[in-house]
C-alpha cells in the first residue's frame, strides 16, 4: 500500500517505505495480487519516480523476495525517465549485522533516493521489531530506525 499510495500521490508524500510488499501497479484485485507475491513480475505500469527505502528477508514465503529487487529496478528507471538517474552509493553491512545488508543509490547531490535492504534468512516478518512482537524478526536489522533516518532525509517536490 506505501508503494501505491507513492505512485498515486508523490505530491503528498516525500517518500514511501516498503517492508516484504510488492511494487504500485503489481496487482488490481486479491487475485492478481496473490499472483504477483509468488511470481514477482514487473508491474505493467511505469512507476512515480519517488524516494523509496524497501526492506525484504530472503527467507519470505509469502511475498517472493525478488518484489525488493522489482520495486528497485523500477524506481531506478523512474528516476533516469525523469532526468535524474540515480547511482549506487554503498552497498554495506547494516549496523555491523551480518543479516543485514542496504544498497543505497544517490542523486547527483548525493541524496539517497532509494535503499533496498536484504535480510539475510529473514521471513516475512518486521526487521528488527521486538521478539514479543507478532511478525516480527528481531535479529535483523533495526528497519524502523532505518526509515526513520531515510525519510529525514527527503523533501516534497515544489
Amino acid at each position: 500500500m506505501a508503494a501505491l499510495a507513492g505512485a498515486l500521490y508523490p505530491d503528498v508524500f516525500a517518500a514511501v517505505g516498503v517492508h516484504s510488499g510488492l511494487a504500485a501497479h503489481a496487482a488490481s484485485d486479491v487475485a492478481s495480487a496473490v499472483r504477483a507475491m509468488r511470481r514477482s513480475t514487473a508491474p505493467p505500469h511505469a512507476q512515480a519516480a519517488i524516494p523509496i527505502i524497501v526492506f525484504h528477508g530472503s527467507a519470505d514465503r509469502i511475498v517472493r523476495p525478488e518484489n525488493a529487487d522489482v520495486i528497485a529496478q523500477g524506481q531506478l528507471a523512474a528516476w533516469a525517465a525523469a532526468g535524474t538517474p540515480l547511482q549506487p552509493a554503498a552497498k554495506v553491512n547494516a549496523t555491523g549485522l551480518p543479516r543485514g545488508v542496504c544498497t543505497t543509490w544517490v542523486d547527483a547531490a548525493g541524496t539517497p533516493r532509494l535503499e533496498a535492504w536484504h535480510v539475510k534468512y529473514g521471513k516475512h516478518a518486521w526487521s528488527g521489531g521486538k521478539a514479543a512482537g507478532t511478525f516480527t524478526e528481531p535479529d535483523g536489522p533495526n528497519a524502523s530506525l532505518a526509515m526513520v533516518r531515510f525519510f529525514v532525509r527527503q523533501r516534497l517536490a515544489r
